[in-house]
């Protein structure tokens, strides 16, 4: 539905020169010129200096920086000096809320001790990671230049695939011990069809040129030096290197950020899966890799596109048949993970929230959050994490949070009525807001010949219908297609087509692509759209309008109480911080002894 109408966001109203000279003829006299003062170097704020006081509560730089990198990038007001004051004088007045909350001693509901147990595992689970994976991320400057002086070669490489690891390991084997030759490795390697290669050689390759998995693979090796086995779809690849020459780059200063970065973030994927693997090990945590895959190949990929004007997040939920909603992606002890199990708790996250599915290893990462955070809690609690000051104050300012939400019900949201004259009157005033949008619901299918996209097409026209055949690929442990719901407005529409010329029921082949493959559409139904009817859109217009009122109220609620608290602020201070995100491995200054 195309409104505008969303429940407001609460939001506070708050808070040069240029130095010209003029050059003087050389035949005029002597010109004098004031001694200029230059202008003094920044020198921000230390993160303990005080920003902001509510009664004995305080709010330091250090809070400041941390909450305002915490909140969700579209409500998050601009760095400048007008955004600045707004953010600050935003958490003096939840700290005013949560004053009145506290005195106020409410009593925690079963549905508030429920959600309290979810967030202190999530706590504990993060502060367990903090300490056992992140603090043992140290990069040192050897390593990092190490990876600098591969990037100074050009390797000439050979490439031969084979279909499982096993096999590609004793090939690899055979190979250094000189009992198989190269040319005979490529007479075994495994055939892909479309692949037009009549000899191993791949070329010439920079380190930044290959994916990260293969170059670190092969980029070490000496001239001759074959490869351990690296995964490449439709099977594991074996690289040899011919022969090198030098690469003409930069300066180790201008990579040295993006490698420690690299470094950082493979040494922290190490050091979690050590933990992890551990945890899985106690409860017996098993995948099953073909219905992981599964799962996988039926979430969108989340970001795709390209060009900042063209990047497109989704994070929609797949529509799956229920008969598939009892696959079981994990087994452990005590329990296990089906489709459904993983989709309702995708379901649950904010869309902000949500991770990546779209591949094999966002799914595992998915599973072992669903499954091992009560674990990492209990590690935690055994270690001593719940005494940390850190935690608890997290774990406090949740137990605030909820509070000031029942202190809201109740002195605002109860007060709040919109009286159903007043509701029509908006919905009379602004009628046009008040259309539903074009939306279309058809089938995409992708194949890969004109051969295939035909038979598909003949049968569709034969009266078979999609869903059908999506049933019987998903049997067959293959998928082709998908049946989607799209507004006209969508920015996954990947098929416009579907809001053009076409009848339902009606059929379009499309292609071929650059790969010879061919999408076919049918599209299934249509609604171009109408206008609401005021009983369908009242409900909207009340929480709306609610929204309205209970802003005002809001702001006059904390205002009253402010009056009665002692209350420090300094927004003066506030372009002395310096706003930075959370440090990174670029972050690192250079020295000899890395970090």
């Amino acid at each position: 539905m195309t409104s505008p109408l969303r429940r407001p966001i609460l939001a506070f109203a708050t808070l040069s020169s240029l130095w010209l000279a003029s050059a003087a003829l050389a035949a005029a006299p002597p010109v004098y010129k004031p001694p200029t003062k230059s202008r003094p170097a920044f020198v921000p704020l230390a993160d303990t200096v005080v920003l902001a006081r509510v009664n004995d509560r305080v709010i330091r730089v250090s809070d400041y920086n941390d909450r305002f990198y915490n909140a969700y990038i579209e409500f998050r007001p601009t760095a400048d000096s007008l955004g600045r004051v707004e953010f600050l004088q935003r958490l003096v007045d939840k700290e005013i809320l949560a004053a009145v909350a506290r005195a106020a001693n409410y009593k925690e509901t079963f549905e508030d001790r429920a959600v309290m147990k979810g967030h202190e595992q999530r706590i504990l689970g993060a502060a367990l990671f903090e300490k056992a994976v992140t603090d043992s991320v140290r990069i040192t400057e050897a390593e990092a230049q190490a990876i600098y002086e591969q990037m100074k070669r050009e390797l000439h490489l050979d490439r031969v695939r084979f279909g499982t690891r096993e096999t590609a390991q004793r090939m690899r084997r055979d190979l250094a011990a000189g009992r198989l030759s190269w040319s005979r490795a490529w007479d075994l390697r495994l055939r892909i069809p479309g692949d037009p290669s009549t000899s191993p050689d791949v070329g010439w390759f920079k380190r930044m040129a290959l994916p990260a998995e293969a170059a670190d693979a092969i980029f070490p090796l000496p001239i001759g030096g074959i490869s351990e086995p690296i995964r490449e779809d439709p099977g594991y690849s074996l690289y040899r290197v011919k022969e090198e020459r030098p690469a003409n780059i930069q300066g180790y200063r201008m990579f040295r950020g993006s490698i420690m970065e690299d470094l950082h973030a493979k040494k922290t994927q190490y050091y979690r899966e050590q933990v992890i693997g551990g945890l899985r090990s106690t409860i017996k945590l098993r995948t099953d890799s073909a219905n992981v895959a599964w799962v996988a190949e039926r979430f969108p990929r989340t970001i795709s596109g390209g060009g900042t004007d063209r990047v497109v997040f989704d994070v929609s939920i797949p529509t799956i048949d229920p008969a598939d909603t009892g696959r079981v992606v994990a087994r452990y002890q005590g329990g296990q993970v089906t489709v459904a199990r993983v989709l309702n708790v995708y379901r649950e996250l904010p869309n902000l929230m949500r991770p990546s599915l779209d591949s094999p290893e966002g799914v595992r990462s998915f599973v072992d959050v669903l499954v091992l955070e009560p674990q990492m809690a209990e590690v935690a609690r055994k270690r001593g994490y719940d005494r940390d000051s850190t935690v608890i104050a997290q774990i406090e300012r949740k137990r605030e949070e909820i509070m000031v939400e029942h202190l809201f019900q109740d002195s605002i949201m109860a007060k709040v009525f919109i009286p159903p004259t007043e509701r029509r009157k908006y919905y009379e005033q602004n009628k046009h807001r008040f259309v539903t949008d074009a939306n279309a619901r058809y089938a995409a299918f992708y194949v890969s010949s004109k051969s295939e996209a035909d038979q598909m097409v003949a049968s569709l026209k034969a009266g078979k219908g999609a869903h059908e055949i999506i049933r019987a690929d998903s049997l067959a442990g293959t998928r082709r297609g998908q049946i989607f719901e799209r507004s006209r407005d969508s920015q996954n529409l990947n098929f416009p087509q579907v809001f053009g010329d076409m009848k339902v029921g009606e059929i379009s082949l499309i292609g071929p692509d650059e790969d010879g493959g061919y999408n076919v559409l049918q599209l299934i139904a249509r609604d171009s759209g109408r206008q609401l009817p005021f009983e369908e859109a009242d409900g909207q217009i009340d929480e709306y309008l609610q929204g309205n009122a209970a802003n005002k109220m809001l702001t006059t609620f904390t205002e009253r109480h402010a009056k009665k608290m002692k209350i420090e602020s300094h927004p003066e201070l506030l372009m002395r911080i310096n706003l930075v995100p959370p440090r990174s491995a670029s972050d690192i200054p250079i020295s000899g002894k890395g970090s």
